[in-house]
């Protein structure tokens, strides 16, 4: 009878340590092959966050421009007009035009009598004074070429048509042989402009 009882427990030893043993067995070894179940797509995908979407601010949006009504509501500006170009009176026949600007500098005729003496030995200027080599100058602005009284003109001089002009006497006191070709005038001429415009504002004194 005791040697049935070892005999019992030693089987129910026996089978123990075989229980045991496969239990932490199956601890120690994992289960090999793919997890059934999970997707890869779920491992590599990134969460989805909470924080909910925010709208952009009316004031950041950026309007819609029609171009072509902007366009059409934009007053038409007319091109811009070229002045017409002034226009220069011909050359008078027989003259040549004045060489400098006297004509735009203002002339002083208390300094242009002192510049006149030297044509006195040619040229008077009183009124009804006598005819020298030269005419008598007075009433010399505005009257006709080749008209004083009592003087016998050139042939150079007689061509010229006209009246004198003081862009004609600056052209002519200039230089005599380049205004009138031909002319047996001795005067060498005046060549700065503002002796010329102080003479022609002397000579412009010599009327009535």
């Amino acid at each position: 009878m005791k040697i049935m009882t070892n005999v019992v427990a030693a089987l129910a030893l026996t089978a123990l340590v075989f229980v045991l043993a496969n239990f932490f067995g199956d601890i120690a070894i994992p289960p090999q092959g793919p997890v059934v179940g999970v997707s890869t797509v779920e491992k590599t995908s990134t969460p989805p966050t909470d924080k909910p979407a925010v709208d952009k601010p009316a004031a950041e949006k950026t309007p819609t421009v029609d171009t072509a009504s902007e366009a059409a509501s934009q007053p038409s500006t007319p091109p811009a007009s070229t002045p017409p170009a002034s226009a220069t009176p011909p050359t008078q026949a027989g003259s040549t035009p004045a060489l400098g600007a006297t004509a735009l500098v203002a002339g002083d005729p208390v300094r242009g009598k002192k510049i006149f003496r030297k044509c006195i030995g040619c040229h008077s200027f009183a009124k009804g004074d006598r005819v020298r080599t030269g005419p008598n100058l007075w009433g010399i602005v505005g009257r006709k070429k080749a008209s004083a009284e009592g003087f016998k003109y050139s042939l150079a001089f007689k061509a010229l048509t006209g009246v004198w002009t003081p862009e004609d006497i600056d052209a002519l006191i200039t230089n005599p042989r380049v205004f009138a070709s031909g002319t047996k005038m001795t005067f060498a001429g005046l060549k700065n402009s503002q002796d010329r415009a102080d003479v022609i504002a002397f000579l412009s004194t010599l009327k009535d």
